[in-house]
């Protein structure tokens, strides 16, 4: 997430690519890189005509002493990228070179998205070698799951207002048959964070790089991971214009479909607290970046989410944005109360010393928000369902490519220390059903938990499971309720340490 001022002043300058080694990770000095990386923001691409090309890398070698940076051949001009002053230099005197306009597309800064592209899926290696656009996310997306048919499925969680699919991949010892427990990891619901799409595969390969080391996770969860949650928007950030991507291509009041400013903010879409009233939170504007849409749940990308949520359960959600190094702890709203004992608060101040966070300019840590909202994807899945949901905000915002590996491995604690939660706690897993063994979707009250929003907690009614995680191992009064059945009321200790069956509980029938 980012606030106005930070969207238009530095969308722009946060896409840049610069020349010198970073050393080995050991030796890795974050001050200096982060130092290095607000310097090398002056590179910006420039377009020189295709029949002045051959001149100007003559003369760039022979003033610079290598070459430039190609990103893109476009109708009859290539893009390069050049640092501050270079297109001034006298060398280059009678050779035209524009720079190009204002917001031109993030593809202008990336000289490795055509190869990649053409190379497709060839080993998990190509996985984090560059950032990814819907058509990049789908091949590679596919290429693991021909690789890896084991572990991996690819869903088509929906599709978006342009008509392009969201995919999921689904992470999972499929040859297991018991109930699993079901994880969500997503990225670039605000379309233009390209590192938080990054987080989503870092989760990917380091897990199928390891099955062995993760099979007992494997066996026992279901990971659900949506690279690109807002494919429309990603796709207008690579490709039209580095103004756009953080809101979807739905048109508003007023809009076209050449509106710069087209699209909702999806992560003010959510239908809990949408349109709080809180002036900051979201907005009625549709030209505004935190436009909140016409209705709750009102776009297609919304409500892909909300139908996979309802069907799987998810006991815990990471999802991934930028820039900010934080972990927002359910409910960010504003005005709301958390659930007494609040499991989803006390985790994120366990895990967040764990995060080695690589901007020394910001210090990772656990807050309830960054600035007002209302909309979210987290406060919409812990009221709805209890799940233990988080938006995470990364390191740096799309900084070169060859710094994102250092980012992502100081935040693997926080989405390892999630599969390996359930299994380390105390928690009550049950299974209701009625007298003829079928599912039943029922509600579900403990009595050492409090709320204050009007929550209410159910069972899954595809095949009666219930989960909630705890702290305290003494039993407690478990209430459950049905349509049509007599209520259920019993002393119920959680389970520990490790994944026991599920605890089998039959309604009786009016």
């Amino acid at each position: 997430m980012f606030r106005v001022f930070s969207f238009f002043g530095v969308v722009f300058l946060s896409v840049f690519f610069c020349r010198s080694e970073v050393k080995a990770p050991a030796q890795v000095d974050e001050s200096a890189i982060s130092d290095e990386i607000q310097e090398s923001k002056t590179r910006k691409p420039y377009l020189v005509p295709a029949a002045m090309v051959s001149t100007f890398r003559e003369k760039y070698q022979a003033r610079f002493g290598m070459q430039p940076t190609l990103t893109l051949q476009k109708d009859d001009v290539s893009v390069f990228l050049l640092n501050a002053g270079e297109h001034k230099d006298a060398v280059f005197n009678g050779i035209k070179i524009n720079e190009a306009r204002s917001y031109p597309p993030f593809i202008y800064f990336d000289p490795t998205y055509a190869a990649r592209l053409e190379r497709g899926y060839t080993a998990l290696e190509d996985l984090q070698t560059g950032y990814k656009d819907p058509m990049l996310n789908e091949a590679l997306l596919a290429g693991v799951v021909k690789a890896y048919p084991r572990f991996t499925k690819l869903h088509i969680i929906g599709t978006t207002a342009l008509g392009r699919n969201l995919l999921a991949l689904e992470l999972s010892d499929f040859k297991a048959r018991e109930k699993k427990i079901a994880l969500l990891f997503s990225g670039a619901m605000h379309g233009n964070e390209l590192t938080a799409t990054e987080h989503c595969y870092h989760i990917i390969s380091e897990i199928l790089k390891n099955t062995g080391n993760y099979a007992e996770i494997l066996s026992h969860h279901s990971l659900w991971i949506i690279p690109i949650a807002n494919p429309d928007g990603n796709h207008f950030f690579w490709h039209v214009s580095s103004l756009m991507g953080r809101k979807n291509a739905s048109i508003g009041p007023g809009q076209t479909h050449a509106s710069p400013m087209r699209g909702v903010d999806l992560n003010r879409n959510f239908p809990f607290r949408w349109n709080s009233g809180h002036k900051k939170a979201s907005s009625e504007d549709p030209n505004s970046v935190y436009y909140r849409g016409p209705s709750p749940g009102s776009e297609k990308e919304t409500q892909a989410i909300m139908q996979l949520a309802e069907r799987e359960r998810f006991l815990f959600a990471i999802s991934f944005h930028a820039v900010s190094g934080k972990i927002l702890i359910p409910y960010t709203i504003e005005n709301t109360r958390n659930p007494s004992p609040d499991y989803a608060g006390a985790f994120a101040r366990e895990i967040a010393p764990q995060v080695r966070h690589h901007n020394p300019r910001r210090g990772f840590r656990a807050v309830k928000n960054i600035y007002p909202v209302d909309g979210t994807d987290q406060d919409y899945l812990y009221f709805k369902y209890g799940t233990i949901a988080y938006i995470v905000e990364s390191s740096y915002r799309n900084s070169e490519y060859r710094y994102v590996p250092y980012f992502l491995e100081g935040y693997q604690p926080l989405w390892s220390g999630m599969l390996n939660d359930y299994g380390a706690n105390y928690k009550f897993a049950l299974r209701v059903k009625n007298a003829r063994g079928e599912p039943v979707r029922a509600a579900v009250k403990f009595s050492d938990v409090t709320f204050f929003e009007g929550e209410k907690r159910t069972t899954n009614p595809g095949d009666g499971s219930f989960f909630r995680l705890t702290k305290n191992g003494d039993p407690v009064e478990v209430t459950i309720s049905a349509a049509g059945y007599k209520p259920y009321r019993a002393e119920i200790a959680p389970h520990g340490v490790g994944y026991p069956p599920l605890t089998e509980i039959s309604l009786e029938a009016n």
